[in-house]
């Protein structure tokens, strides 16, 4: 039976692996119905009639065969002649108005390419088809995954262990690595006379990039630990590479180091990743800028007026702008509030993945606009003209004030802050943590009656005591033991039933207790220069005779934490840069740093200030 459909696209496709044109095999090899033109339906109706399913697969593959030269002991290529028969089933056999089946017949398709792809001498050639295949198999498993129905029956036919159980985006992505680490492990591809990685190693950051989005879809992205160190171990450098490539990697790049919360080698990698990005690409460079604006926030430094009037920032000046003014203002409950999980920014910042980053880091910056707003209008600055004086100090107790003035400000009530003890009917003043999921019942104060878990454990019915025999315990007293011994003193934070009441002194000591907690944080990090003295709890701030009192206690929160990291090095691992310049045009300008596998940024250009 003539095939004139089938004998010309095997012709072109013979053609185009003869010339290695892998680019345009990719457009020869569509398979989304709506990219495909007539040619394909009338060839599907020829595959039908000449090569039924079934009796006719043998034949069929007898005719890829001859896509490819041969040799003595068969083809040079065997993996390609299957993979272009398995593309030919799918068209003649595939039910596309079928979700569940389109993502099988896909999946298999793609499994195939990749075997094409570890040829050592041809599989350069199916790159971009792999590329392209798995973005659709991606797609699908996308829309799967919100279809529960179908979902559930895909479970059923591929069943797996709970505990092992993952999501059909991350499957995809397990596919994807295949073809990563088959491109990053080729030997094959040289360089080329531009010192350019050709064959599959000019594939590796095109494959991490769609391996890394797919992660990041799936929300797994720290799961790329194994990415990140196999091109550190084995790529070419980076600046060898598209544009495209480059800017898209070093976002993931990025986007990883956040989420580690390595927020200043983050921010190297987003700030080149912007440098690079075009000036025409607003949506992507406006990606870039809100994870870049979130670290330099969480170091301390703000983004201008002028980076937020530009174009790609647009609408970014309503998230970022409140959010400064907060951090300076010292209000840690309008903080808490603003970043409240049900607020209008939580909900922002929860979608971009960085809310409990933005939460949990800023609000040491916000403790410490307090205490440098107290130490400026009730601090002693010292004498400047005395000889000999007593050092700058801040008294913990004027912090304390303010933090009472500030719940009143807020309407704080005996319900929110203050916790009654139910044996003496005295109030216990704390400044409680927001409310975490992860440690339920131990951010607040927990009550002998409030927490079923502690009383099981505290205030058992029953119990065997030290020589095996069950002991009776129906009036629910206090069980002893050693382990109630060992954190008998952290219990008493947590239960504060156990041994009474507290007197009012107690009350005031506990709230002035936690401030001096979180004043000592802030000088372990250095983001204050002093020391603490307790009993009377004191912020002292030696040497700042010559330099004052606030550049000496209070430094610059973006310098400190940068200094600090140029004692660790600044070089941001996966990165991986060229030891001699390029022959061609630098990516880089002259002077730039050079000379070792990972790039150095002391002399990078800021976005804002």
């Amino acid at each position: 039976m003539a095939t004139p459909m089938l004998d010309q696209f095997l012709a072109s496709i013979a053609d185009l692996v003869s010339k290695r044109q892998g680019d345009n095999l990719q457009d020869y090899l569509q398979v989304v119905p709506e990219q495909m033109r007539d040619g394909y339906r009338h060839m599907a109706l020829e595959l039908q009639k000449a090569y039924p399913k079934g009796p006719g697969d043998e034949r069929l593959l007898k005719r890829c065969e001859a896509l490819v030269p041969k040799t003595a002991d068969g083809t040079t290529w065997p993996a390609f002649p299957l993979f272009i028969r398995s593309y030919l089933a799918y068209l003649r056999d595939g039910n596309v108005s079928n979700l569940l089946e389109a993502y099988k017949a896909l999946s298999a398709l793609l499994n195939q390419c990749l075997q094409a792809l570890g040829d050592s001498q041809m599989g350069a050639i199916v790159l971009r088809t792999v590329v392209y295949l798995s973005q659709i198999v991606a797609s699908l498993a996308m829309t799967l995954e919100k279809n529960p129905q179908l979902l559930a029956q895909l479970r059923l036919d591929r069943p797996q262990d709970a505990f092992e159980r993952t999501s059909l985006v991350e499957d995809a992505a397990n596919v994807v690595r295949e073809g990563f680490i088959k491109c990053l492990s080729d030997r094959g591809g040289a360089a080329g006379p531009k010192a350019r990685p050709e064959g599959k190693r000019a594939g590796i950051y095109l494959m991490a990039n769609h391996c890394l989005k797919l992660l990041h879809k799936c929300g797994k992205l720290r799961s790329a630990d194994t990415i990140f160190k196999s091109i550190s171990a084995q790529s070419p450098p980076l600046e060898y590479y598209p544009a495209a490539h480059r800017v898209t990697y070093l976002y993931y790049l990025g986007r990883y180091l956040f989420a580690n919360n390595s927020f200043y080698l983050a921010r190297n990698a987003l700030q080149e990743a912007y440098n690079q990005c075009h000036v025409q690409c607003l949506k992507q460079k406006r990606l870039i800028l809100i994870y870049l604006i979130s670290c330099n926030v969480i170091m301390g430094r703000f983004p201008s007026l002028q980076l937020l009037q530009k174009p790609e920032a647009q609408g970014l000046y309503d998230i970022f702008y409140p959010v400064c003014l907060i951090i300076r203002s010292g209000d840690y409950l309008a903080f808490r509030k603003h970043f409240d999980a049900g607020s209008p920014t939580g909900q922002w910042f929860l979608r971009k993945s960085m809310l409990y980053q933005m939460r949990n880091r800023c609000e040491l910056l916000v403790w410490r606009s307090l205490v440098r707003k107290v130490f400026l209008l009730g601090g002693f600055h010292g004498d400047p003209s005395a000889q000999r004086g007593p050092p700058p100090i801040l008294h913990l107790s004027k912090v304390e004030t303010a933090v009472r003035l500030l719940q009143a400000r807020h309407g704080v009530k005996v319900s929110l802050d203050i916790s009654t003890s139910k044996s003496s009917g005295t109030n216990i003043i704390t400044i409680r943590l927001p409310a975490d999921s992860d440690y339920d019942g131990i951010a607040g104060l927990v009550s002998k009656t409030s927490d079923p878990d502690v009383d099981d454990y505290l205030f058992a019915q029953s119990y065997y005591d030290e020589n095996g025999e069950l002991i009776e315990n129906p009036g629910g007293q206090i069980v002893p033991g050693p382990e109630y011994d060992e954190y008998a003193d952290p219990l008493d934070d947590l239960v504060p039933d156990i041994h009474g009441g507290y007197t009012e002194t107690e009350h005031v000591s506990r709230l002035l207790q936690e401030i001096e907690s979180i004043v000592a944080s802030l000088i372990k990090q250095n983001l204050l220069g002093g020391y603490l003295t307790h009993n009377p709890a004191r912020f002292v701030i030696p040497g700042a005779k010559h330099v004052g009192a606030m550049a000496k206690g209070f430094p610059n929160i973006w310098q400190t934490i940068s200094s600090q990291q140029h004692s660790y090095g600044e070089d941001v691992p996966a990165w991986i840069i060229a030891k001699q310049p390029l022959p061609t045009q630098s990516a880089f300008p002259a002077g730039a740093p050079g000379g070792g596998r990972v790039i150095n940024l002391k002399g990078a250009k800021a976005v804002g200030s």
